[in-house]
């Protein structure tokens, strides 16, 4: 049978055409850390009665979980864990929504259910576990009044059932973690609280892929951005050095066109003799038919580039129905060239068109505001360029009759220049003080004022905020954050949209009463706010402000609206920089307390002290394989545990947490020492799937007749590669136990590993730690092992230093910028004929222990 589909919303959708729908509601489900284990052994003895309660389960999924692959390989893995660690004969991660439930992690389902990978609310229990964000324990289904009559019953042979809930990264509860048995079960408090742990732990790892996939986003969309910006950059580097019309049309279409994703296109200019006639360049990637078809056009052709060239708009034709609707004539324009969307835009120069540039795609296109906006903003440096060279050539004719226009040729070359090497500056701006800086200094040299400023709108609309250059640093507190209705040009602009050429003080206080005030403070009389808008969204204005009266010439006006589209180019880059990186420092965060989860706190036996401590790496975001452990286990044995998986990431992380409760479950119930924990750890972990490898240590404090007589106590280990653990004698000489260690985990499951004693004397303290601790770049190991006896030695035996100190002590040692991450693990040894030393804090066992023993031995 082939599976339905291959992510969670397409076997959601499966769902409904091939699993039953029908649905139901549950009785109780306990709630807080400790939870009740319910107790129906006995048949009822009067008809079990459903009760009809209404569930309200979510519609779809979030995005990013209705992603997720089904099946799902951590997703599986957990649901091996599931099973191996509590026994039991299914393991489950489900997904529910109102179309029924999907299993990204599965094992033991009987089929075709662990083949299809859905049920329908018919079929489910975890519906429960969702709609009341709770979780449910049922020793015995049959007996349950509301889940008697459920078809996982008698389809599936669900009879026991403990399930968790999970939450995605917005706290929404979708779906279950669940173990189920196919006979009455009365779940213990341990099975319960693994089941809870890895519950949150799944839910973590929601929450991460839902991080990472925003950073990747935002990341992605940052790249692409920067290096369109760029091309168009090199586009208008290019266009400064050139000295020839032909030449400077040539290098906007070919290279220009290119740079803005554009499949091909054409730039037309008027000639000069027949100046109801254009002539146009056409790329040459529509080939040298199409060049001469339309080299030539009158401008009453029925065309794109004509309607732009004679109405001074910008013209969008965006798919091929379009492009038949508008006429015959473009009709055939997709059959020479191939394409089938197009914009023509006007290059406007001196309050005229002088040319328009024309773009083609060979796919449909949405024209998003963000393509717009670019679009026009290379139109405007294309004007600009093109209007230098048609000025010189226009002075050379001037020249010839006797006629002079050297200064409007030579004031548009500088403006071109300068505008270039602003837009360079831009471009390497990392926050909003850069752009600042760029506008304080080249900025307002090219515009010749006296000072700039940038008005943003904050997100809910409300407010406008305003950082200005020094020269308004006397009314910088005044603007620095305002009303959106605040009487001033550019607060206006920045909260509608809305441009202002203000020519001098008097015109100013009678469009914005009350605003001369500012003005003078500013020691400005004219001013411009041109609106800076970016992806179809209004940033906020570009305010400039100047010394003198002055009125506003179209050219002027063009050069502030290409001034102000690269200002909005650069803090949009900056913002989606800034959101990368947010993103980045919430995946970390999240990365860190995944792995604190997972790393429980040690118990306190009499007369021994256990400190732990985990410090993250500061060179990755990412979660990491490193932990610790401390438990007692069933014969009453301290048992100590450090490990690291190979590996720096999600996957590194979701196997440590799966070591950690195979070497907890199996070092609890086996009895046996460490040599033989960590050989059935191996064997188990290779028949669980579980492909990793990993280093580690478990020791066991013992203490028998003959030792207890003597006051000491017997540390036993074994080391399946991992770093010898370091012994500090009370006096502060230290040692580090390097007998021989075994094979790393993962590697031969079938090797024979060996344990090894040292006596522990009161007062003495075990550190077992990763390599994170002692490994540095260029720095030689046994340097860095050297470097911790001597820091350890040291700190241990100065005056009032508990082991919580060592441990404190070692970590600030280190410093903030690790390598690698570091997991440590203290264990210090008390006198056993005298009482536990205050400082040791008092003894803390586990709740359930004592009856978890009892248990475990039949009594």
């Amino acid at each position: 049978m082939e599976r339905l589909a291959s992510t969670v919303e397409d076997v959601t959708a499966a769902a409904i055409l091939h699993c039953s729908s029908a649905g139901g509601s549950r009785r109780h489900a306990p709630t807080g850390e400790d939870v009740p284990v319910p107790t129906r052994a006995d048949p009822p003895t009067e008809p079990l009665a459903p009760v009809s309660r209404p569930l309200e389960l979510p519609t779809q999924l979030p995005t990013e979980v209705a992603g997720i692959a089904v099946p799902d390989e951590v997703f599986d893995r957990y649901a091996h864990l599931v099973r191996a660690t509590l026994g039991v004969p299914v393991g489950l991660v489900s997904l529910v929504t109102t179309a029924g439930q999907v299993f990204p992690g599965a094992e033991g389902l009987p089929q075709p259910w662990q083949q299809t990978r859905c049920t329908g609310l018919s079929h489910s229990f975890c519906q429960y576990v969702v709609a009341r964000d709770t979780p449910l324990v049922i020793t015995d289904a049959r007996q349950d009044p509301e889940l008697a009559g459920n078809l996982a019953i008698t389809d599936i042979g669900v009879i026991a059932y403990a399930g968790f809930p999970l939450h995605a990264a917005d706290g929404t509860t979708v779906g279950s973690l669940c173990a189920i048995d196919t006979s009455p079960r009365v779940w213990s408090e341990r099975e319960l609280d693994v089941l809870s742990h890895l519950a949150a732990t799944a839910s973590s790892e929601l929450a991460l892929r839902a991080a990472a996939a925003r950073a990747e986003d935002a990341s992605r969309a940052e790249h692409a951005a920067t290096a369109q910006l760029r091309g168009l950059a090199e586009v208008a580097m290019a266009m400064v050095d050139l000295e020839d019309v032909t030449d400077l049309v040539t290098v906007i279409a070919e290279r220009g066109l290119a740079a803005l994703g554009a499949d091909g296109g054409a730039v037309a200019v008027h000639d000069l003799a027949e100046p109801n006639v254009l002539l146009s360049y056409v790329t040459a990637s529509y080939g040298p038919g199409a060049q001469a078809d339309y080299a030539r056009l009158p401008l009453t052709t029925a065309l794109p580039v004509c309607e732009a060239a004679r109405t001074g708009t910008r013209v969008l034709v965006p798919d091929l129905a379009a492009c038949r609707a508008y006429s015959p004539a473009m009709a055939e324009v997709v059959t020479s060239t191939g394409s089938q969307a197009f914009a023509s835009v006007p290059l406007r120069a001196g309050g005229r068109v002088i040319a328009v540039l024309t773009a083609g795609w060979q796919a449909p296109q949405a024209f998003s505001a963000a393509q717009l906006e670019l679009l026009d903003a290379f139109a405007a440096q294309c004007a600009q360029a093109l209007q230098r060279l048609q000025s010189r050539d226009a002075e050379r004719r001037a020249a010839a009759a006797g006629l002079h226009a050297g200064d409007l040729a030579r004031t548009s070359a500088a403006r071109q220049g300068a505008l270039v090497t602003i837009a360079q500056s831009l471009a390497d701006g990392d926050t909003r003080d850069d752009v600042l800086d760029v506008l304080a200094g080249r900025g307002a040299d090219l515009l010749g004022a006296n000072g700039c400023g940038i008005c943003l709108r904050t997100e809910d609309g409300e407010h406008v905020d305003t950082v200005v250059t020094d020269s308004y640093a006397d009314v910088r507190r005044t603007v620095q954050r305002t009303r959106a209705d605040f009487p001033l040009p550019a607060i206006r602009a920045a909260a509608t949209g809305q441009a202002f050429y203000l020519s001098d003080r008097e015109q100013t206080e009678q469009a914005f009463p009350g605003s001369e005030a500012v003005y003078i403070g500013a020691g400005v009389q004219a001013s411009a706010a041109v609106p800076l808008r970016a992806r179809g969204r209004l940033l906020g204005c570009l305010s400039v402000g100047f010394a003198d009266p002055r009125v506003f010439s179209d050219e002027e006006r063009e050069l502030l609206t290409a001034f102000a589209a690269l200002t909005a180019q650069a803090l949009e880059r900056i913002a989606a920089h800034e959101a990368e990186q947010a993103a980045l420092r919430a995946a970390s965060g999240i990365a860190e307390t995944l792995q604190r989860s997972m790393l429980t706190s040690p118990p306190e036996p009499d007369h021994l002290q256990i400190a732990v401590r985990y410090a993250a790496s500061a060179a990755h975001a990412e979660v990491g394989g490193d932990w610790y452990d401390a438990f007692i286990t069933a014969d009453g044995l301290t048992s100590l545990v450090i490990g690291d998986v190979t590996g720096h990431d999600m996957r590194a992380a979701s196997v440590m947490g799966q070591l950690r409760n195979l070497v907890r479950g199996i070092g609890f119930t086996l009895g046996e020492s460490p040599a033989k924990v960590l050989a059935a750890v191996d064997r188990a972990a290779a028949g669980l799937g579980i492909d990793t490898v990993a280093t580690a240590i478990v020791a066991q404090i013992e203490v028998d007749e003959a030792h207890y007589a003597a006051g000491t106590r017997l540390l036993r280990w074994s080391n399946a590669g991992h770093l010898p653990p370091l012994l500090i004698e009370a006096d502060g000489t230290t040692q580090f136990l390097e007998d021989e260690s075994d094979l790393v985990l993962g590697w031969d499951p079938s090797i024979d590993r060996q344990d090894h004693v040292h006596v522990l004397e009161p007062g003495s303290t075990v550190l077992l730690y990763t390599d994170g601790l002692v490994e540095r770049r260029g720095v030689h190991l046994e340097l860095g092992l050297a470097w911790l006896a001597q820091a350890a030695g040291e700190l241990a035996s100065s005056p009032g230093v508990t082991v919580e100190g060592l441990c404190d002590g070692l970590v600030a040692l280190v410093g903030d910028h690790l390598d690698d991450d570091v997991a440590l693990l203290a264990l210090r040894a008390h006198p056993e004929d005298a009482p536990r030393p205050a400082e040791a804090g008092p003894v803390r066992v586990p709740a359930g222990l004592e009856a978890a023993q009892e248990a475990a031995h039949g009594s």
